[in-house]
C-alpha cells in the first residue's frame, strides 16, 4: 500500500493550493475510500477531477451504481467534470506532465476518460 502522500501532491506544478481545494480533494478521496477503493488518488485539474485507482479496480469504479455515487459526490464537492485514468494509480503521476529531456510534453489528463 503506498504511503498517503501530502495532499499538495495532487495538484499540478504551478497550481495555487488553497484550503478549499485541499478540502475538495480530501473529501473526494475519503468518498472513494468509503466505497472500498483502498488505493486512490484524486488529481486536481481546476474544475476537472482525475481519479486514479488500482488498475484492477477501474471496472468496479465504472459500474453504474458506483459511478453515480462517485460523480454525485464529486459534483457536490465542487468539481464540474469527473474522469478516470485508464492506466490506474501510478506513484508520481503528476510528474508525467513535466517536459521530457527530449523536449516533448506528456499530459496525464490527455489519457483521462469521462467517468
Amino acid at each position: 500500500k503506498p504511503a498517503l502522500a501530502c495532499l499538495s501532491s495532487r495538484f499540478p506544478y504551478g497550481t495555487a493550493i488553497t484550503r478549499e481545494r485541499l478540502t475538495r480533494v480530501a473529501t473526494c478521496e475519503r468518498a472513494l475510500r468509503d466505497l472500498g477503493f483502498r488505493i486512490c488518488r484524486v488529481r486536481f485539474h481546476d474544475t476537472m477531477a482525475r481519479i486514479e485507482v488500482e488498475a484492477d479496480a477501474i471496472a468496479r469504479l465504472r459500474t453504474p451504481v458506483i459511478r453515480r455515487q462517485v460523480v454525485g459526490q464529486f459534483l457536490e464537492a465542487g468539481f464540474e467534470t469527473v474522469t478516470v485514468d485508464p492506466r490506474g494509480y501510478r506513484q508520481g503521476a503528476l510528474n508525467e506532465d513535466l517536459l521530457a529531456l527530449d523536449g516533448t510534453r506528456h499530459s496525464p489528463s490527455a489519457h483521462a476518460i469521462a467517468l
